[in-house]
This record gives structure tokens, sequence and C-alpha cells, in this order.
């Protein structure tokens, strides 16, 4: 099959060593065609070239073999026989040579090796060369004589006959002679021959044998027993079901053990027994006096907002164990991002969860099974502030997080605008300040906290060196922190975002509440927003744990 080349294939060499040798190209009957094939090499016959102009082909071959190789019988299996009638048939001798010069034509025999190309001789181009060109144009003509009528009448009958035969036989031909059974069915023969010689026994001797078993192990499968006391299944089920019990979970599952008023171990089970007791009562109280407590946070905001890069921190800063990711190969969350930290006194649940706007229909479900809940929000892309908004007041209408500690992160405050450069999103802002309730203008912000109804309101601002500047206060009557801030508010994007915020924590959370200037790429505040978050879910452990 002729495969098409490539522009980038290089192209094989032909050989013209012999392109200047002449030869002649003679169209020669079927007859003496498949003879000649066969005996390549040899001499066939000669020309003679007579007086008169003519040529004749005097052919050195006078017959040939018309044999039949096989007959097939009617299952069509080949049976090797060789037909006893061989037949012959004659050739004519001498053959008409017409030769015709060849005029204003180019002819030339080109030839294909692929003796060394093996399995590749179908795909790649043998060894090309050309083996001269045509000088002469012959014919081979067969006489018009009697001889050659006979030939062709005998090739004729030969085709007419079918080159497949039915041949009868009496008995069929069977090379594989049926096996009536084979050793591994003997086997199973004989064992289902001696199980049943079993007897059926007494309901009084299958429960001593199932006593009998039952001291020395305390836990059987219901086949093992089948197997030791040599009864039916229906026979030891019903024995089980009046003197065992039946466990259908771990860690003896499947298994059947005896009812207590019919225990009588042996010495030594009796004491495996007692020690797997004690073990399993000592393995008690030490999960119940080394039992954490387990809290749930989901992480929420909009896709680039941070959320993935500040649960990447925290792990890093908690959990010893944790594996640092490439911050720069950090990607938004599809779906849920689920991290598990396991400290000390407690276990902390972190569910990042996508902010995609169509997957935002999924934060209600994690939202009423978490303790705390964190909104993280872009304090550069003051395009998408307004969305974030919309989002917040989403989270809030759940009447769950209205009632726990609410974090609110100012995430990437190290690249922060400045309020001008906020496209007509607001001329004038007013921050309220929590001593005289004064309007403050976004030219001259002073030291300001935020503080919400129930007392647990905190603003925090970025510091260079430790995230956080300013003095933790405890506040023993309502159980939560309040922090006063001695850095003055700069004319910032924070700024904005936390008057829009302070606007509706304020009258809709009762919990604790708290919003940090972080950047979390940089890991700065992310530690004290933890340590906040932390100390926020311990002062409400009991309120948690109790409902």
């Amino acid at each position: 099959m002729a495969t098409k080349r490539s522009a980038s294939d290089p192209v094989p060499p032909v050989s013209t060593e012999k392109a200047s040798r002449g030869i002649w190209l003679v169209k020669v009957p079927r007859y003496l065609s498949e003879v000649w094939e066969k005996r390549a090499g040899e001499v066939v016959g000669r020309l003679v070239h007579q007086v008169g102009g003519e040529t004749i082909f005097h052919s050195n071959i006078t017959e040939i073999s018309t044999d039949k190789q096989s007959v097939f019988n009617s299952s069509q299996i080949k049976v090797n026989q060789k037909s006893t009638d061989s037949k012959t048939m004659d050739i004519p001798q001498q053959h008409k040579f017409i030769t015709r010069d060849v005029k204003n034509q180019s002819f030339a025999v080109l030839s294909e090796d692929k003796s060394g190309l093996e399995e590749d001789s179908e795909l790649v181009t043998g060894k090309l060369s050309i083996e001269g060109r045509i000088v002469i144009r012959a014919e081979c003509q067969p006489p018009n004589s009697v001889d050659y009528m006979k030939m062709k009448i005998q090739q004729i009958q030969k085709i007419s006959q079918p080159k497949k035969t039915v041949q009868q036989v009496e008995r069929a031909v069977v090379k594989y002679k049926p096996i009536n059974a084979h050793q591994e069915h003997i086997a199973k023969d004989k064992a289902k021959k001696e199980g049943s010689r079993a007897v059926r026994l007494e309901k009084d001797d299958v429960v001593k044998l199932l006593f009998h078993a039952f001291e020395k192990h305390q836990f059987y499968r219901q086949i093992d027993l089948q197997k030791l006391t040599n009864q039916p299944a229906g026979m030891v089920r019903d024995v089980l079901n009046d003197i065992g019990l039946y466990h259908d979970s771990a860690p003896h599952k499947s298994m059947w053990e005896l009812k207590p008023e019919y225990r009588n171990y042996n010495e030594e089970l009796a004491k495996n027994i007692e020690k797997r007791s004690m073990f399993a009562l000592v393995k008690g109280v030490y999960e119940e006096i080394s039992k954490r407590d387990e809290y749930f946070i989901t992480i929420l905001g909009l896709d680039g907002a941070g959320k993935t890069t500040y649960l990447e921190m925290v792990k890093r800063l908690l959990d010893n164990r944790h594996k640092e990711r490439d911050l720069h190969k950090i990607t938004s969350t599809v779906g849920l991002n689920h991290s598990k930290i396991v400290l000390n006194e407690f276990i902390l649940n972190l569910c990042d969860l996508g902010g995609q706007a169509d997957l935002r229909y999924i934060w209600d479900d994690y939202i009423k099974e978490c303790h705390a809940t964190v909104f993280v929000v872009d304090s550069v892309d003051s395009q998408r502030f307004s969305e974030a908004i919309s989002c917040l007041e989403q989270i809030l209408s759940n009447s769950n997080v209205q009632k726990q500690p609410f974090l609110v992160l100012l995430n990437k405050c190290d690249n922060e605008m400045s309020p001008l450069q906020i496209n007509g999103y607001k001329e004038d802002y007013v921050v309220k300040d929590n001593e005289n309730s004064s309007d403050i203008s976004k030219d001259d912000f002073q030291q300001t906290t935020f503080q919400s109804t129930s007392g647990g309101w905190r603003s925090f601002e970025l510091d260079n060196n430790e995230g956080v500047n300013g003095d933790w206060e405890q506040n023993s009557d309502c159980g939560s922190s309040s922090f006063s801030s001695s850095i003055p508010l700069s004319t910032s994007m924070t700024a904005v975002i936390k008057s829009e915020i302070d606007s509706r924590l304020g009258e809709v959370l009762q919990g604790d509440v708290a919003i940090f200037s972080i950047s979390a790429k940089q890991n700065a505040g992310v530690k004290k927003s933890v340590n906040w978050l932390i100390n926020a879910l311990k002062s409400r452990s009991k309120e948690i744990f109790q409902s």
C-alpha cells in the first residue's frame, strides 16, 4: 500500500547504473508466463529469424501439469490426499514473434528492492533502481493449429470444474476424544458423597457441640460453626438464635457470641476476655478525658479576594506538619477547600467556599452547620465593592450567623487605594466615633474604634511589623475582647469599606464581631486575626456544645 510522503521525509535515491541498457517488452500468452515465472533464470526457448523476415520462437517446454492437489469433504475439512489421475497438457512449441519499433516514446523499467525492510516493507519505500529502457516491443502469438485448439479446450474444461469437491466419509474424524469425568469433578463428587454421610443430630446434641466450641473462642462465624458441628445451616442458625448474640457492627461484625447466661469460658480465654474488657474501659476513659472540642469555620467572600491564601497562611501558622504551597500557584477555589487542623485543646475545621456567582447558593448550607464565619474583602478591587456588600447582606440574613463570632478581613491592604481613586463611589463618607458620635470627613480621620450594640465590636489597623497595633482588653462581663487602635485612620480605601460594613454589621449581629486590615500574602495581621477568632470560639464553647 502506497503512503503519502510528507515534505520533511528525505527522497530515496534512484540508482541509474543500468539506465542505458536496452530491454525488450514482450507480450506472451498466460500459459507461457506462468511457466516462465516458475523457471526463473533458466533457458525457456530460442528465437529463430527466417529468411522471409519472420521470427519464430521455439519453446523448450512441451507440456504442463494439470494435477489436482486437494479434495474437500462436506464439512469443508481439507483432506491431504493427492489425486492419482495425474494429467498433462501439451502446449505449442512454435510461436510467431512479431516485433515493433518504439517511436516517439520513452519507456523505462523501474524496480524496487525491499529485501532488508522486513516488517516495514508495507510502509517504507525500498531501494529504487532503473533496470533499463525499452527499445523494442514484441508480441508472442500462438499458432492457429489443431494442437493449440486442443489445449484451449482442456483449459476451458479445467476452469469449469469446481475447485472444491465433496467426499463422503463413513466415520467423522475426531481429533479430541471426550472425557467422561475430569479429575476435579471426581474430587467434588467424592467430597459430596462423604458429606452426605453426616447424620442430622438432635437439637440438644448441637447445643453441646456449640458450647464446647465457644469454650475455646469467644466469637465465631456461622459458616465456621457449620463445619465444626457438621450440621446444616438451618439447624445451626436455629440453635444460635436461642443461645447466642449476633453482632451487626464492628469490631466483631457478622459474628456470633454466647449470651451472658450461657458463657462458661476456660481459664485462658476468660483471662483474655477480662484483659480486653479492661483495655476497652481504659480506652474509653482516656478518650473521654482527652476529648477535644471541634469547631467548624466557614471562609466566605468573592472569588479572588484571597480566601485560599489566608487559609494557607493559617495552616502554616498552626499546623507544623503542613507542606507549604507556592502562593503564586494558588488559584480560585471551585466548590470546597477543606482543612482540618488538630491543636492541643481543640480541632479547627476550616471550609473555604468558592466565591463565584454560580456557587454562592451553597453558602447557606455550610453557614447552618458552622460555629464562626470569616468574610474576606478585597480592599483593592473597588469595582466589585458593591458586589461584596450585597454578598455580605446575603450572609447576614442567615439567623445562624447573627449569634456567632463574625470576622471581616480587609485583605491586600499593602496595595490599598485611596478614596480619590474610587470612581464615583462616594464624594463624602462618614465614620462614627464611638465617644462623641461626631461626623469625620475624609480629610481628617482620627483614632476610631468600632463598637457593636452588644459590646463585642472591634476594629484593627494593619501594622508593618506585627500586623496589628493596639492593646488587648478582656471584657469579663460579656466574655468578649475589645481593642483600641492607636493608629489614626488614613485617607484610604479601608476606611471607606469599614464605614460601609459598620452600618450593616452593627444593626444585625449580636455576637462578637471584628474587622481586621490584613495582607494574607505578606502574612501581616494573620496571626492576630486567628488569635481573636480562637478566643471568640472559646468564650462561646459552652453555649456551642450545649446546643
